[in-house]
């Protein structure tokens, strides 16, 4: 794999990579590691070369990854709710406290399902991947998936709605969820990861 088609997978897939390791890793740190990691597997193997379909590779490789990296829940859920700041998108001042509020709901509610629903739901309803897609990175039949991402909705909406928030159904449910879970990717890790590439640094060097 050239140089150039890794930095621009990561482009693309980068943000998808880092949100998803948020909601399983245990915290910011240990997301960053499984996120790193699963570049580095991507890179070394070169699939990002071949006829497969890299998002949902990087998917399935970011989820082991984290589940490897993470620490406990509770200690997962104070420093990633910490590290989800709200949207740099501009909004009306009179709109903002309460926008962010919202954001600060849903994030809550979407890390407090279990992990066999929020997985599903941040796969297909966040991360816009299929239903077929999301059984094949998760090892499960379709019908698994449907109900979990089912279970997992109605979940959401009953503790939304005791939070305040009873209108978010249906696509306005979708959209907050998505909103809610946008996070910049550290400029750290984009770093590392781009460094992951780049060429050897030339042994020695001309004498003046």
């Amino acid at each position: 794999m050239k140089g150039s088609q890794f930095e621009d997978i990561f482009r693309k897939h980068a943000g998808m990579a880092y949100g998803l390791a948020l909601g399983v890793a245990g915290g910011p740190s240990a997301a960053e590691d499984a996120v790193q990691e699963a570049f580095m597997y991507l890179w070394r193997t070169g699939a990002g070369s071949r006829a497969v379909d890299v998002r949902a590779y990087l998917a399935s490789a970011v989820i082991s990854t984290a589940r490897d990296s993470r620490r406990g829940e509770a200690r997962r859920r104070t420093r990633e709710e910490a590290v989800l700041a709200d949207s740099p998108a501009a909004e009306a001042p009179a709109d903002a406290a309460e926008s962010a509020e919202q954001r600060s709901a849903v994030r809550a509610a979407l890390l407090g399902l279990a992990e066999e629903r929020r997985l599903p739901v941040l796969l297909h309803v966040v991360q816009d991947f299929s239903q077929r897609e999301v059984a094949r990175i998760l090892d499960l039949p379709v019908s698994t998936v449907s109900h979990r991402i089912n279970e997992g909705l109605d979940e959401l909406r009953s503790a939304l709605g005791r939070a305040g928030f009873a209108g978010l159904t249906g696509g306005a449910l979708d959209a907050a969820l998505q909103a809610g879970w946008q996070v910049p990717v550290p400029a750290g890790l984009a770093a590392r990861i781009e460094a992951i590439a780049a060429p050897p640094p030339v042994a020695g060097g001309a004498v003046g």
